[in-house]
């Protein structure tokens, strides 16, 4: 008999075979709400990246928050069924023609994803939130990404009005500028906290930490394409968004451009 070792990121080829349980789950739930099945393309870049969820660890802080795909499924109301079961996200103001399958959802005045009460998930000194990027909106005025509490907002990334210049904000109202980091550019900007001092950010694979003491979290109140109070609509492409505990960002980062890699290349009907 011939025997051969379990190979977590082994990816099943040929037909859209799927064999993870969780990518089965979602590909389902995905297909259900787009009303048509996904491609064979699709569901491999969806397999392999349970897979990788999965063998990385990741699996655990993403299913404790919420994620979204927003490129791959084929509609709007695909992309907001949450990477793990869960009650869904919900979007105001857009329109089919805002959203393709590779490069994700257009941001404007009046648009936003606004997650349900992550009560339980999420908390101060244990949380995680990222996004992938595909293109970065209108220049020269401060843009809300992704926010998490009042106005300025407690968890927040912001994408500011100094050209190519992000802040982040973790459990606290202080911003924290990576000038290190190349910020003008698209591709991955996350950050996760583990403790009330612990705090990192990865843009674009580099890693920094900043400093700030936390002081507050909001996960009743996460919302995508402009902060909680409603102004600083961010314009930008957005394919990939989450609210977790806290996990390794390099591995998500890995983990997605790899999806990403797959979409761009499967053939879409």
């Amino acid at each position: 008999m011939n025997m051969h070792p379990f190979n977590p990121f082994r990816r099943v080829v040929g037909g859209g075979g799927v064999s993870d349980p969780d990518a089965q789950n979602y590909i389902t739930r995905v297909e259900t709400a787009d009303a048509m099945s996904l491609e064979s393309g699709v569901k491999d870049a969806m397999n392999q990246l349970f897979l990788t969820m999965n063998a990385t660890g990741i699996r655990t802080p993403i299913s404790a928050g919420r994620g979204i795909l927003l490129a791959g499924p084929r509609t709007l109301a695909g992309i907001l069924e949450p990477l793990f079961p869960a009650s869904a996200p919900t979007s105001t103001g857009f329109l089919s023609a805002d959203y393709d399958r590779k490069t994700g959802l257009l941001g404007a005045s009046g648009k936003r994803i606004d997650f349900p009460d992550l009560t339980g998930g999420p908390s101060i000194n244990d949380h995680a939130m990222a996004a992938w990027l595909s293109s970065l909106g209108t220049a020269g005025t401060n843009r809300a990404v992704m926010t998490s509490g009042p106005t300025s907002g407690t968890t927040s990334l912001l994408k500011s009005a100094t050209a190519g210049n992000f802040v982040f904000r973790s459990a606290n109202t202080t911003a924290s500028n990576n000038t290190t980091i190349n910020e003008a550019t698209v591709g991955f900007y996350g950050l996760s906290r583990n403790n009330s001092s612990n705090i990192t950010t990865r843009i674009s694979g580099t890693t920094a930490a900043p400093t700030v003491s936390s002081t507050a979290f909001n996960p009743e109140q996460c919302r995508l394409f402009q902060r909680s109070d409603g102004i600083q609509p961010f314009t930008g492409r957005m394919k990939f968004a989450c609210f977790t505990r806290s996990l390794d960002l390099a591995d998500l980062e890995t983990a997605l451009a790899t999806y990403f890699a797959a979409i761009n290349a499967a053939t879409l009907s």
